[in-house]
């Protein structure tokens, strides 16, 4: 199998399975179309690939806002510089 293979998740169940999130919410978000990498194709339905929901999930503008403040340095949160 290539590495191509290996980094394709398909179906609902499959990407469901990675993320540790039910079905209904991987077709909640593809529906709502939000930034969410997950695709569908006529005759294939839902798929996916692992290294871009991982890159996904670690994205800013993913990550709640205390996560990004939290990694900042203190004096930049304080307004000093």
């Amino acid at each position: 199998m290539s590495s191509a293979e290996d980094d394709l998740l398909k179906g609902t169940k499959a990407i469901a399975a990675y993320l540790g999130w039910n079905e209904r919410r991987v077709t909640y978000l593809r529906e709502q179309r939000t930034n969410c990498p997950i695709r569908k194709r006529l005759g294939v339905g839902l798929y996916a690939f692992k290294s871009e929901l991982n890159d996904w999930l670690h994205a800013p503008e993913t990550l709640p806002n205390w996560t990004a403040k939290a990694t900042l340095p203190t004096d930049t949160i304080n307004g000093q510089h």
